[in-house]
């Protein structure tokens, strides 16, 4: 079966420095457009309730405005 990303992103014990670490280009093509949109996802979510004051929105809007933050290390 396929190995997952993340093997090939760091087959290394301890460090990995940049230049150790090889993506193909085929997955970063279809994870860089999911991730965009759950981050552009998430920042609608949070406006709708802390900018436009939608209260059905409250319960979600702390979880949503966190997501961009822990999604840019990808």
């Amino acid at each position: 079966m396929m190995e997952s990303v993340f093997e090939r992103a760091s087959p290394y014990v301890g460090y990995v420095y940049p230049n150790e670490t090889e993506l193909p280009w085929s997955e970063l093509i279809v994870i860089y457009p999911y991730i965009t949109g759950l981050v552009a996802g998430a920042f609608v979510v949070s406006s709708l309730h802390h900018v436009f004051g939608m209260e059905r929105f409250k319960a979600v809007s702390r979880f949503a405005a966190s997501q961009p933050v822990r999604l840019m290390r990808y």
